[in-house]
């Protein structure tokens, strides 16, 4: 895994984060 998918999923995570303050997300993706 390369440093660019990393960030990405970082950004992604963030992002879902910022959608939902519940977090869901969170949860679901460690």
């Amino acid at each position: 895994m390369g440093p660019t998918r990393a960030i990405g999923l970082e950004l992604r995570v963030a992002h879902d984060d910022t959608l939902q303050r519940r977090g869901p997300f969170r949860a679901h993706r460690t």
